[in-house]
């Protein structure tokens, strides 16, 4: 009788991750099925209740949308874990989004989206659509990732102050600037 109600529980609260998070929930079934959020999961529901209030009663203050974006940036943190090099680039990536550093308008957002093929994400406002372009990027191997992100964040790519790094920027051509190249036509 249990095990009905805890899927009859789930299957509700899946049905309203579909109907308030439809961009979300696509997301959220690829990672819902690794075995590592099981493992959490289990952990979370197995610890004690007073546990849980505490966390809950902590979170109140905290918007759903703040939540789901610490939570973004949490997951390409804990990407670390295993692909350091490309968990750094995705952080790097988010925040300067966040702060609008790196693609400042809802334009510049579609223009990327588009010039660089990446899925595509209802793009209704800069702020909504930070999340969606972020989770287009996961599934790129690293090369392709620096290959994309490069043209967005070419001084950040490379935090490499060697002689090596500094070659690396020089001679890398999609790093270059329109103003460089054009004064190498004249």
């Amino acid at each position: 009788m249990e095990d009905k109600i805890n899927s009859e529980l789930l299957i509700e609260l899946a049905k309203l991750i579909k109907k308030y998070y439809p961009d979300f929930s696509e997301s959220l079934a690829d990672y819902l099925s690794s075995q590592d959020l099981i493992e959490h999961l289990v952990s979370i529901l197995s610890k004690k209740d007073q546990e849980v209030e505490n966390v809950s009663k902590n979170d109140t203050s905290i918007s759903p949308v703040k939540q789901s974006h610490k939570g973004l940036r949490n997951t390409l943190i804990e990407l670390k874990k295993t692909e350091p090099e490309k968990s750094e680039l995705l952080v790097k990536f988010y925040d300067g989004l966040k702060d609008k550093t790196f693609l400042p308008d809802i334009q510049d957002i579609r223009k990327f989206v588009s010039e660089q093929k990446l899925k595509k994400v209802k793009l209704t406002s800069r702020r909504d659509a930070i999340n969606p372009l972020i989770k287009s990027l996961l599934p790129l191997s690293l090369k392709e990732l620096k290959n994309k992100l490069c043209l967005v964040m070419p001084i950040t790519l490379q935090d490499d102050r060697s002689l090596e790094g500094w070659s690396e920027l020089i001679l890398n051509k999609p790093q270059r600037t329109k103003q460089d190249e054009g004064l190498s036509n004249k």
